[in-house]
Parts: C-alpha cells; structure tokens; sequence
C-alpha cells in the first residue's frame, strides 16, 4: 500500500514547483484548530504543539518566498503585498504570543535586509499600505526609524503624520520624531506626541498662549512656522474638551482619565487670572508685558482676540458635552471655593467680554454664539434682564 505524503512532503511539493504561496497557504491551513486530517499528515493533534512544529518552517518559507520575488519577479509591489497579506493572515491565527510578537518582528527586519537602497521603497510602501488598512500596528524601531527618514527625506509629510499617530509609539525613536516634526511644522504630531507620550494635556494650550505673545522660543510645539498656525489649538481643544484624543477621535480613556484632562485644560482657559507656569516656579504665565494691564480670564481673552470665529465655534463643539449640565469643577491653586465650569459661566464670560469690544464684527459674532446657545440649551443658559 503506498502511503500518503506528509505535511512536510506536501509543502516542499509547492515549493519545487515555484509555488511559494500554494505553501504558505497550506501551511496557514494546517492552523485551524478544527483539523481532522492531522493524523494523515502525520501532525500533532495538540494546538499549541502544532504551532510551534509549523512556527518556524513558516517563517523560513514567507523569507524564501520573499527573495524569490525579489530575484525572480523583479521585487513585483503588488506581490510582495500579496505575500505580507498572507503572512499576518496566518500569524493571526497563532494564538501563543510568543510565535507572533517577536518571530514577526525578525521576519520583518530579514526581509528589509533583502532589498537594496534602489528598491527598499517598495519594502516600505508595502507596510505602509498594511499600517493604513490597518492590518499592521506596530513595527520593529529598526524599521520604523528608516520608514520615518525615508518619508520624511520624500517629504512626504502626511504620511509622516499618519505612520506616528497609527502605530504603536512604544517603538518610536522620540528625539528624531519631534525633529522630524519641528523641522516640518506637524503641529497636530506634536501635540499628539505630547499627550500619547508624555501624558501632558496642558502644554499644547501653554505653547499657543506664548507664540500667540511672540514667544516661539519657550515653546516646544509652535517654535517654527508663523503665527497663523496657533489655529490648530482650536481643533486641538474641541477635540479633547468633548473627550476624544487629537487628531484620532478615539475616546480619552478611562472617564477619571478624561475628566482630570478637562479639568487642567478649564483651569487655564477660563482661568480669571495669570496662572503659575511651569507649577512650582513661582512665575506667572502673562499675557501682556506689563503685568498690571493684564484682562480678567487673560487666556481666554487672548484665544478669543486671536480668531474670534474659530474660539466661538470651539465653544459651540464644547458645549456638547453632557457633562457640562453638572460642570466641572474648577479647583486648581487658589480657586477656593472651587468654580463650576459650566455653559453658564463661559455665557457669562463671554458677555463681559462683550461689554469691552470695540470690534463690531466680533462683537455680532458673540450675541449670535450666545442667542443659538440659550435656544439650545434653555434649561442650562439663564440670561438677565
């Protein structure tokens, strides 16, 4: 009787032929867990010992597949694509970590070492295709630090922004990121990094205060590009006064978390007086060279002087927030007892503002925020008589 091939027999069959993915993809079937055929193909009936039988044989065979398109198929995009699709298909279906994390990370690094400085943007545009889709969210730093120059040397730049805001951060090389970032003026990156980084909510705010005031040397976000470009503040603050993280969208979590972000951020803009910057240095954040000419709420003041428009329609976002019905409370240093931030007390911010302008225009931009605001939200928003 003759006697049926073996797993083993089966793969290296297709890879006699040239037929590299007809192997992986057998291989990738051998990773169900429903497999009633193991006895024949003279495989382990345990899964976890199957896995780690086919672990590296896969591996060595998605590394063999790879030069082979790379010497015999001229480095074709669209295969190289179609191999890694097939690659993270199959290690999905690994469900000990251990043969995901680091053997994907090695097989990632041995394959960049296969192409030369005249084709690696084929290697990169492949994983950067993955990152989008958003079948891949990390990489190795060995890898994403050329990704990061190779886009940026290609000026590139939203795809700069994109690869730092989708990928896993813990990879990242800081310094060069915030280089990188400087040096092209991706202040949404920056702020990013601030907050997914170095957990800081507030300093975004702080360095639009001081370039606003003709400071760009004290700040770490807005020190190149002109003034103009503050204006990203008021995306950065509906974004995350209404809870999401800037510039994803995704939800600032947990709710304390959220929270104590919105707190820190209300006790400088509406604060009704120079805060204490950097906390414990004893020196006042100012808005004006000569401290006794400051305005009550100094930085609201500034933001709103800046670009009336864009600060009003920040607020209207704001104002979504449910839990504006209860407010926030206010408690930083001398706030005492503490000021509830609500609907009511920015409307009556605002109007005292009001009464000061000389600007016509601003001043109708005000009383039209205001009247869609009470009729929106009567229950919250009391105006007197």
């Amino acid at each position: 009787m003759g006697q049926l091939p073996s797993w083993s027999d089966i793969t290296l069959n297709h890879v006699q032929t040239g037929n590299y993915p007809g192997a992986l993809k057998f291989i990738k079937s051998l990773l169900q867990e429903y497999m009633p055929l193991w006895p024949l193909l003279r495989l382990t009936q345990d899964f976890s010992k199957r896995e780690q039988e086919l672990e590296k044989p896969f591996y060595n065979l998605a590394l063999a597949a790879l030069r082979f398109i790379i010497t015999h198929q001229n480095a074709d995009l669209n295969k190289i694509y179609e191999l890694f699709s097939l690659v993270l298909s199959t290690v999905d279906l690994f469900q000990d970590r251990q043969l995901k994390i680091e053997p994907m990370n090695a097989f990632l690094e041995k394959s960049m070492e296969f192409f030369s400085e005249d084709n690696v943007d084929i290697f990169f545009e492949v994983l950067l295709n993955m990152v989008l889709e958003g079948s891949m969210n990390a990489l190795p730093a060995a890898i994403f630090k050329p990704m990061l120059i190779n886009f940026a040397d290609a000026e590139k730049l939203s795809i700069l922004e994109d690869m730092i805001v989708m990928l896993d951060l813990r990879t990242l090389d800081i310094d060069l990121a915030v280089k990188l970032c400087q040096k092209y003026g991706l202040f949404c990156v920056l702020m990013y990094i601030c907050n997914a980084i170095f957990g800081d909510y507030v300093l975004p705010l702080v360095d639009a205060i001081s370039r606003i005031n003709g400071k760009p040397e004290e700040t770490f976000i807005f020190r190149t590009g002109q003034v103009k470009s503050v204006n990203t503040i008021f995306d950065y603050l509906s974004f995350v006064l209404t809870g999401r993280q800037f510039p994803k969208s995704d939800l600032i979590m947990p709710m304390e978390r959220q929270i104590d972000v919105k707190v820190s951020l209300y006790h400088i803009l509406f604060s009704g007086t120079c805060v204490e910057w950097p906390p414990g240095s004893r020196k006042k954040l100012h808005t004006e060279k000569d401290s006794d000419h400051e305005p009550a709420f100094p930085y609201f003041n500034l933001l709103i002087n800046f670009n009336t428009a864009r600060m009003l329609s920040t607020l209207n976002e704001i104002f979504e927030d449910s839990l504006l019905n209860e407010g926030y409370a206010e408690n930083g240093p001398g706030t005492d007892p503490p000021v509830q931030i609500t609907r009511q007390y920015m409307i009556d911010v605002i109007l005292d503002m009001m009464k000061k302008k000389e600007s016509a225009r601003e001043k109708v931009l005000m009383g039209v925020f205001i009247a869609c605001n009470v009729a929106k939200y009567p229950q919250f928003i009391r105006l007197s008589s």
